[in-house]
């Protein structure tokens, strides 16, 4: 029975593979790089799709993938694993850039992904990790290592923030920066490709008068979490205990003339047994027609979303075997 489902899943797989990296379109992106696209014992547009594969399901293994791709698991003559990761360091980045610059996109709609949206808005989710890389010279001089006082880590470190589309789980934009790289930059970097009339959510690393500005002057909505730091004096208080607040630039040169920005300010609490945790979301969704503070609050869980997503890419460091820096 076990062995049945696995061989569905696959088929699954497979077959949303097709339909979000059609062959056609593997083939223009490594014939589009001036790469060699002749039928030998495993193509480079296969190789292109088994990487896919591979991002997504590392846990097969390559020579599984390889084999599984050919002809849906029967054995037959497949290139070893060492030939796959030369293949690899021919092929270069630029055909997964191609693939990654005109095939990746929002995928959720309404009437097909309504909890992908929330009143009408896309929900959307930043937020950073940190990957290991193939311990190799290239990786080592772009990403660098984390240090201590006795050595360094035994492996390279990438810092990555990612746009993700909840629902879907698509991680639709990302950067990738050496290691030591701020979080808060990084994001900073896609607030560009946030779609207008979305609700973005953020972990309590983000806020920034910054940020706010941005989303007032994109046209896309905020919910963060915010740490007990920062203080938010009571404008107007709501019916449904959430209040009107605002948000000033610090005080320097490049912020003279900027005016405060109106908050909603939602305090709330969980129990964990006898545990009590209280904390505090801001948003930009100024009434409670959209959005009650209840609603937002159980809303806001949605952002784990896309941490769960994360081990799903966290082998992305397999598409830098062969040491591959990009």
């Amino acid at each position: 029975m076990g062995y049945r489902k696995d061989v569905f899943d696959r088929q699954q797989f497979l077959a949303a593979l097709r339909l979000c990296f059609p062959a056609r379109a593997i083939r223009q992106a490594v014939a589009s790089n001036h790469r060699n696209v002749r039928d030998r014992l495993w193509p480079q547009w296969l190789l292109v799709w088994t990487l896919i594969a591979w991002f997504f399901e590392a846990q097969w293994g390559l020579p599984a993938i390889v084999r599984w791709l050919r002809d849906c698991g029967k054995t037959g003559m497949v290139p070893s694993e060492e030939a796959l990761y030369q293949a690899r360091k021919r092929l270069g980045y630029k055909p997964l850039w191609w693939i990654r610059r005109r095939l990746v996109h929002w995928l959720a709609c309404p009437l097909r992904d309504p909890t992908a949206f929330f009143r009408g808005r896309r929900l959307l989710a930043f937020d950073g990790v940190t990957f290991t890389m193939a311990d190799t010279p290239a990786n080592d001089r772009v990403f660098g290592r984390a240090n201590n006082q006795h050595k360094k880590s035994g492996y390279p470190l990438m810092r990555v923030a990612a746009l993700c589309e909840l629902g879907t789980h698509a991680l639709v934009h990302w950067v990738a920066r050496h290691y030591r790289s701020c979080e808060k930059a990084l994001v900073a970097r896609l607030l560009r490709f946030v779609p207008a009339n979305s609700l973005v959510l953020g972990d309590r690393n983000f806020h920034s008068y910054h940020l706010w500005e941005q989303a007032q002057i994109r046209g896309f909505a905020l919910l963060l979490r915010v740490a007990s730091g920062p203080k938010f004096p009571v404008h107007k208080r709501l019916p449904d205990g959430s209040y009107l607040s605002e948000i000033r630039p610090r005080r320097c040169a490049k912020n003279r003339g900027k005016s405060p920005i109106v908050v909603r300010v939602i305090v709330y609490e969980v129990r964990h047994g006898s545990q009590r945790i209280e904390g505090r979301l801001v948003t930009n969704l100024l009434s409670m027609a959209d959005g009650t503070a209840r609603e937002l609050v159980e809303l806001y869980q949605r952002r784990w979303e896309q941490e769960i997503s994360h081990p799903n890419y966290r082998s992305s460091a397999s598409l830098y075997r062969g040491g591959m820096a990009t």
